[in-house]
C-alpha cells in the first residue's frame, strides 16, 4: 500500500429494502456484511481489476485500489479499506455550463468508458460486475468519478442481485442467462474459468504490460479468488442464515450449533419474526408514527404562513427567491455549477423584471401542499364515507393539481390584460398537465422572453433533473436517470431555440 495515499472505510450495512432482497435470495442480507469469503472477493476482484482496467483503458479509466478488510464492532459488519478518490461525477448539461466535448460529460462517460468497460468484463468473466458498470443499470452512472486526468471505478460491490435493470433486455439476454450459469441470481459473480482463459489468450501483452511481479500477483489473486468464491457460493442458506445471526450477536455459539442440528426449529423461528415484525409495521410503528407527525405538526404556524404568503406579494416572492436559492445551492455543492455560474444566476434573480415571473412559479409550488392535502386526505374521506365513487376519486385526484394551478393562472391572465401585459397562455397550457404542470412559469418565461432567462432555463433543468432523482429504484442523483432528463431538455430547448430564431 503507498503510504501517501488516503483510505476510505466501506462499511457494508445495507438498506432494510436491499436486505429483504437478499433475504428472499440467499437466505440471509448482504453477504459483504458478514461472511468473510464473501468480502476477501471484494478486495481481491478490485485489485485484479485494477491490473486489467489499466491494460485495457490506457490509463482513461482505473479502479480504487482495495488495501484490506477488517471487522468493525461498532457495527458488526465487515469493511473495505479502499482508496480515497477525490473527483467529480458527469456534469449536467445547462444553457450556462455545456460540457459536450468533455470528459466530464456524460455522454463521453457512457460511450468511451461505461460501454467499452461492460464488453472488456464480459469477454473476461466477471459476469457479475457488469451490472456494476451499468449495463441496465443506470443507478451505476455515480459509481465512477473524473479525478482531471482519468475516470475511477469507485464502487465495484453491488447492493442487489442483477436482477432489476431498467431496461428488460439485459435481463432476458444476459443476467437471467448468467444466472442459470451460476445456479444462483447473479451478484458480483466471476466465471473463473472464463478469466482464466482470457489471461492465457493474452499472456504474452500482459506479461509486456505488466511488471513480472504484477502478473504473478495478478495470477495468486485469480488462485485466490476462485477459493474464496468457491467458499462463498457453496455455503448452504440455513447456514448463511445462522451465521449472520451469529455474527450480529443475535444467537450464541452454542446456539449456532443447537440450530444447526434442529434446522427445522430455526426455520420456525425465522417465520414467526418475520410474522411479528409484519404485524409490529403495521399496527404498532405505522401508527405510532402517524400520531407522532400530527401531534407534532405546527399547524397553527403554517396557517399563519399560508395566510401570510395570500396577502403579502413581497413574502410571495422572498419564498420564491430562496427556493431558487436553496436549488442553486444544492448544484453547487455537487460541483454542477462553477461559481461564475452562480453569480450570474444569484445577479438575475434580483432583477425587477424576473420578479413577477418568480412570484409566479412560487404560487405553483406554494399550493402544492394543500392540492396534496386535498389528493391524501380529503378525497379519502369523501370516498369511504360515500360521497364520492372510486371512479369519481380517481377523477379528483388527476384533475386537482391541474384546476389549481389553471384558476391562479386565469386569474394572472385577466391581471396582464388590465395591465396591457404579456398574456401567460403557455403557463395556462402546461399548468393544466399534471406531473409537469409547476413548470408552467419557467416555461412561459422562456417562450415570451426577448432574450434568453437564465434562471427561468435553471430553473426547467432543476426541476425535469428531479424526476430523475425522485424516481424509485433507478433514480437518484448523479445517475443516467436524471442525466437522461437533464439531455431531453438541453436538446429539447436546442431545438425550441432554432424554431424560435
Amino acid at each position: 500500500m503507498d503510504e501517501n495515499k488516503t483510505k476510505v472505510h466501506k462499511i457494508f450495512i445495507g438498506s432494510k429494502l436491499a436486505n429483504a432482497v437478499h433475504y428472499i435470495f440467499f437466505g440471509a442480507p448482504n453477504a459483504y456484511t458478514w461472511d468473510e469469503n464473501a468480502i476477501e472477493c471484494a478486495y481481491l476482484r478490485r485489485n485484479i481489476l485494477k491490473k486489467l482496467t489499466r491494460f485495457w483503458f490506457s490509463g482513461t479509466l482505473d479502479v480504487s485500489e482495495a488495501f484490506a478488510v477488517h471487522w468493525n464492532e461498532e457495527y458488526q459488519a465487515y469493511e473495505l479499506q479502499a482508496e480515497l478518490i477525490n473527483g467529480q461525477t458527469a456534469i449536467l448539461k445547462h444553457s450556462l455550463h455545456e460540457t459536450q466535448k468533455s470528459p466530464l460529460d456524460f455522454d463521453y462517460l457512457a460511450r468511451e468508458i461505461m460501454s467499452p468497460l461492460q464488453k472488456k468484463l464480459k469477454e473476461s468473466g466477471f459476469d457479475g460486475l457488469v451490472w456494476q458498470a451499468g449495463m441496465g443499470n443506470p443507478v451505476a452512472a455515480n459509481n465512477f468519478l473524473y479525478t482531471g486526468t482519468s475516470w475511477v471505478w469507485i464502487d465495484l460491490e453491488s447492493g442487489v442481485p442483477a436482477l432489476i435493470p431498467l431496461n428488460p433486455i439485459p435481463l432476458f439476454t444476459f443476467y437471467i442467462p448468467k444466472s442459470f450459469r451460476h445456479r444462483r441470481a447473479l451478484f458480483d459473480d466471476v466465471d473463473i474459468s472464463q478469466l482464466q482463459n482470457y489471461i492465457d489468450s493474452n499472456n504474452e501483452k500482459l506479461s509486456s504490460f505488466l511488471s513480472k511481479q504484477e502478473f504473478a500477483n495478478l495470477q495468486q489473486e485469480i488462485d485466490q479468488l476462485q477459493k474464496h468464491q468457491h467458499a462463498w457460493r457453496t455455503t448452504k442458506r440455513i447456514e448463511r442464515s445462522l451465521t449472520y445471526s451469529h455474527k450480529k450477536n443475535r444467537i450464541s455459539a452454542e446456539q449456532l450449533q443447537f440450530f444447526k442440528r434442529f434446522s427445522i426449529l430455526w426455520y420456525g423461528r425465522e417465520i414467526a419474526r418475520v410474522f411479528w415484525l409484519l404485524l409490529s409495521i403495521l399496527f404498532f410503528s405505522i401508527p405510532q408514527k402517524s400520531i407522532r407527525f400530527i401531534t407534532n405538526f405546527p399547524f397553527l404556524q403554517k396557517f399563519l404562513k399560508a395566510i401570510k404568503f395570500a396577502i403579502s406579494q413581497r413574502y410571495r416572492e422572498e419564498k420564491a427567491r430562496n427556493y431558487v436559492r436553496k436549488s442553486i445551492h444544492r448544484w453547487q455543492q455537487r460541483k454542477q455549477l462553477e461559481q461564475k455560474t452562480v453569480s450570474i444566476l444569484e445577479k438575475e434573480i434580483n432583477k425587477n423584471d424576473t420578479s413577477a415571473f418568480i412570484t409566479d412559479f412560487g404560487v405553483h409550488i406554494a399550493i402544492k401542499p394543500f392540492v396534496k392535502t386535498f389528493e391524501y386526505v380529503v378525497i379519502p374521506s369523501l370516498l369511504v364515507s360515500g360521497v364520492v365513487t372510486l371512479k369519481w376519486s380517481i377523477f379528483l385526484i388527476l384533475v386537482s393539481g391541474p384546476v389549481a394551478r389553471s384558476l391562479y393562472t386565469i386569474f394572472r391572465l385577466i391581471q396582464s390584460y388590465t395591465r396591457s401585459q404579456k398574456r401567460p397562455w403557455v403557463a395556462l397550457f402546461i399548468g393544466a398537465i399534471p406531473v409537469i404542470g409547476n413548470l408552467a412559469y419557467p416555461a412561459q418565461m422562456i417562450y415570451s422572453a426577448s432574450n434568453n432567462n437564465n434562471v427561468a432555463t435553471f430553473i426547467l433543468y432543476d426541476s425535469v433533473g428531479k424526476f430523475g432523482i425522485l424516481m424509485p429504484i433507478w433514480g437518484g442523483e448523479d445517475t443516467a436517470t436524471e442525466h437522461f432528463f437533464n439531455r431531453s431538455l438541453y436538446f429539447g430547448l436546442r431545438i425550441l431555440k432554432r424554431k424560435h430564431s
